[in-house]
């Protein structure tokens, strides 16, 4: 029992029961009465309506969160409905496989296009079945699709070779991967449809294939280089609707899939261990060109390329050494250098080309020049090697001082010698004879105006040349005027005693500047001032002019090392020794002396 106090604040309690009838005042006791029971029932009333706002809001939360398990519940009705529908898809999808397997079709393409449509019917059937938003949570483009597409698409590649099928299929598979890119709606979901077909699936059957021992690059360079051609035509028509930029991005990849990481490494070990061979007509069967040059425009990566035209070298190198070594016949060997050596003198540096050219090339020339016959008779003179080593130089592959230096010092020197030796026949000499002999050789030498080669501009720019048909007139002027002593004056070297290598170190002498060219010592120079002020002898300046003009000069050693007791040195492969600063040299079996110049020159 709850007891309230309704009598006041004002009312005493008495101490002893004598005073408990004291009167307590009416108004104050009903007052405090009155606000007591109105502060209580307030009191209460707050608390029963803070208690049924309170439930109220528990009441509506327990709504929302009903309604939303209703939804969620909905949602999860509908995605399992969905999934089963996705499932009833991948149903569909493996029954198009096995279709697949038991089509009885020989033709490629209609079974590519048997797979692309019914592919194409699935994909209509999901996007049509599924939002954006639920194809973004299933992860459509990296999971679901793919599962779809790439065991139907492997299904139909399985049993085909890349490098054997015939070019119209990527055709089809062009038109197809259009179709299924307007199936899926937006370009964002075909951008990932098209890339994954060709970098999942098209991309590793292909690399797989010229990987393997199936594809040679030196024997089936064009099997390769159509089918990259004919992948990258198939991504331009892949998806008509596609921005360029889009169609570079996707071939820069498959570029770097293919060349780089396929064709590129293989081309540079068929390089590396490449031989040539020759064929029954001693040409080379299987020239680098032929299957090099074809993938050149396709490679970016000048690192790789600078590595490549180095092997490139090298093995050109080794080709014309294995002509020389298998090919006989000079003018055969000079025309197949001639083809081996232009397929590459676009991608080569001039320089690489004249040294290839005079290492390997130069010295069989000279050779063949030096056997080369000048006939009096113009009727009988042969050109045919000549003409060769016009056309070698019209063609860009000899430098200008190796063809000036082949032809003065094999050519012209026998010319001269030849042309000298007329004019000194003991019966009369045939003057008429001599002038067709010169007239013949210039018209052959400097050509017509109007027929002027890079061969004839050459030969009529060069000092040396005019210089040797200069001193022909001269000697035909010294015959018509009976000069006996002029003629023996422009008596020429034995051809004997020049060869393109003389002419070439002239050349190159000349070329230097004069201050640093050596001084001509001749057999009459006998002290040289040092620069110290000493006196050198004749052995120092012997030794000085060798050394000038590139010329080993050492004493010999071991038998006949003397003569008569004065020491003997080599003067390149000439054997020398001095008497008196005279020099000496062996001519057969007889010691002869001989000037500094003469000996250079026969070097």
């Amino acid at each position: 029992m709850n007891i309230i106090d309704m009598r006041g604040p004002s009312s005493t309690v008495a101490e002893d029961k004598s005073q408990s009838n004291t009167v307590v005042p009416l108004g104050e006791e009903l007052l405090h009465n009155v606000t007591l029971l109105l502060n209580t029932h307030e009191s209460q009333l707050r608390t029963s309506s803070y208690m049924v706002k309170s439930t109220e809001r528990k009441i509506g939360s327990l709504e929302e969160e009903c309604n939303e398990m209703i939804n969620r519940k909905e949602g999860i009705d509908n995605r399992i409905t969905k999934m089963k529908f996705a499932v009833e898809v991948l149903g569909e999808a493996e029954n198009l496989i096995d279709a697949m397997s038991t089509m009885m079709s020989d033709s490629d393409c209609e079974k590519l296009d048997f797979a692309i449509d019914g592919l194409n019917n699935i994909l209509a059937k999901l996007y049509d079945n599924f939002s954006k938003e639920e194809r973004e949570s299933l992860n459509f483009e990296s999971t679901l699709v793919p599962s779809i597409v790439q065991p139907i698409i492997e299904a139909v590649i399985s049993s085909l070779n890349p490098l054997a099928i015939e070019l119209t299929w990527m055709d089809h598979l062009a038109t197809g991967i259009d179709k299924l890119c307007i199936a899926v709606g937006s370009d964002s979901e075909a951008y990932s449809l098209r890339e994954m077909i060709f970098t999942d699936v098209i991309v590793p059957w292909i690399s797989t294939a010229m990987n393997s021992s199936k594809w040679d690059p030196v024997v089936n360079v064009e099997v390769g280089l159509k089918m990259h051609e004919a992948l990258l035509t198939c991504v331009d028509k892949s998806f008509l609707g596609a921005e360029v930029e889009e169609n570079k991005l996707l071939k820069h990849v498959l570029h770097r899939e293919i060349i780089q990481n396929c064709v590129q490494p293989k081309l540079q070990r068929a390089v590396s261990y490449w031989k040539p061979t020759l064929d029954e007509n001693n040409v080379v069967s299987n020239p680098m060109h032929l299957w090099i040059l074809p993938w050149l425009p396709h490679f970016r990566n000048e690192s790789v390329l600078g590595t490549m035209f180095a092997d490139i070298r090298r093995s050109l190198k080794k080709t014309l050494s294995f002509i020389s070594k298998h090919e006989p016949d000079d003018v055969a060997f000079f025309r197949s250098c001639n083809v081996t050596l232009r397929a590459w003198q676009k991608l080569f540096e001039e320089s690489n080309i004249y040294s290839l050219t005079s290492e390997l090339v130069t010295p069989r020339f000279a050779r063949c020049l030096a056997r080369v016959p000048i006939e009096f008779s113009h009727e009988k003179q042969s050109w045919v090697q000549i003409n060769t080593l016009f056309d070698y130089f019209d063609t860009g592959l000899m430098s200008a001082d190796d063809f000036l230096s082949l032809f003065e010092g094999e050519i012209l020197a026998s010319w001269a010698y030849t042309l000298h030796c007329a004019t000194l026949e003991e019966n009369k000499p045939n003057l008429t004879g001599i002038a067709k002999f010169y007239s013949v050789w210039k018209g052959r030498v400097f050509g017509q105006l109007s027929k002027c080669t890079k061969s004839h501009l050459a030969l009529r720019g060069d000092l040396m040349v005019c210089r040797h048909f200069f001193g022909g007139l001269e000697m035909i002027r010294a015959l018509v005027e009976s000069d006996k002593a002029r003629l023996d004056r422009l008596m020429p070297p034995n051809p004997n005693d020049c060869n393109y290598r003389i002419a070439l170190m002239h050349r190159s002498k000349a070329k230097k500047p004069l201050e640093s060219q050596p001084n001509v010592v001749s057999s009459h120079s006998q002290r040289k001032a040092q620069g110290n002020g000493n006196v050198a002898s004749f052995a120092e300046v012997v030794a000085d002019f060798a050394r000038h003009h590139d010329i080993s000069f050492y004493p010999k050693v071991g038998s006949n090392a003397t003569k008569d007791g004065k020491k003997v040195f080599m003067f390149g492969n000439h054997p020398v020794y001095f008497d008196k600063n005279v020099l000496f040299t062996l001519r057969g079996e007889a010691w002869q002396p001989i000037s500094l110049e003469h000996l250079a020159q026969a070097c």
